[in-house]
């Protein structure tokens, strides 16, 4: 079971839906879609009934929703007690518009990866 799937689950239930849970996670909604699709496979049952307006719980999925949260809130919790206070890591966004070629923005990301390594790129650009 992926964790990233049980955070899914978790937003979509919390959000009430597939479109406020995706903005909220910071990704599209055929990502939430395919996420929720996988745990729900892989469980062997469904777990919200999608709708035009959102999504409900089912019945499994009411169940099931408070356990996934506590696994979730359970592995944040053990991710900082790992990273000391003041670490920056995470995702990070970053919108320029054309203008700013490839070159010049991966050679500002290169040297951020050596102060925060934690916040790298995985290719190292």
């Amino acid at each position: 079971m992926d964790m990233e799937e049980l955070q899914t689950f978790v937003e979509v239930a919390d959000a009430g839906g597939i479109t406020p849970a995706a903005r909220r996670l910071g990704v599209s909604k055929s990502i939430v879609s395919r996420r929720l699709g996988r745990l729900e496979s892989e469980l062997g049952v469904q777990l919200l009934a999608r709708t035009t307006r959102g999504a409900a719980l089912t019945e499994a999925g009411v169940a099931f929703r408070d356990h996934a949260a506590k696994v979730v809130a359970e592995i944040e919790m053990a991710r900082e007690t790992i990273f000391p206070d003041g670490d920056l890591r995470g995702r990070l966004r970053v919108a320029a518009p054309l203008s700013v070629g490839p070159a010049e923005f991966c050679s500002g990301a290169r040297g951020n990866g050596q102060t925060a390594p934690a916040t790298a790129h995985p290719r190292g650009l």
